[in-house]
């Protein structure tokens, strides 16, 4: 059996592949995902969370913004700070409670802080 299918596609601007697309929320152009990374910037719209309401922009919207969209890609770039922000404070967290967890055993390898009854 013969059947005809009319079917629609989007291709990269870019690389001219028909692959999933994203657009650049400033002046609309659109790219794959492998072209995205090389061409523009994913922004998150959650520290906590990723998904649909993640925001992509291309490198040469990111210098120079569309008037509509300069506001939105400030918001998303302080966004991205927070993240990083979170990230160091987490790091620096993380490395205090380890030397600290370090100590602590080097407290009860000495034998003195340890109980009688946990000696034995």
């Amino acid at each position: 059996m013969k059947k005809k299918e009319m079917v629609e596609r989007e291709y990269c601007d870019e690389c001219n592949k028909p692959e999933y697309i994203d657009k650049c929320l400033s002046c609309g152009i659109e790219h794959c995902y492998n072209c995205k990374k090389k061409v523009g910037k994913v922004y998150p719209y959650s520290l906590w969370a990723g998904g649909s309401r993640e925001a992509y922009f291309c490198s040469r919207c990111i210098e120079n913004p569309q008037s509509h969209a300069k506001e939105l890609l400030t918001a998303y770039r302080q966004m991205q700070e927070m993240g990083n922000q979170y990230k160091a404070i987490c790091a620096d967290f993380d490395k205090r409670a380890e030397e600290l967890e370090q100590r602590i055993n080097e407290l009860r390898k000495e034998n003195k802080y340890i109980p009688k009854w946990q000696k034995e």
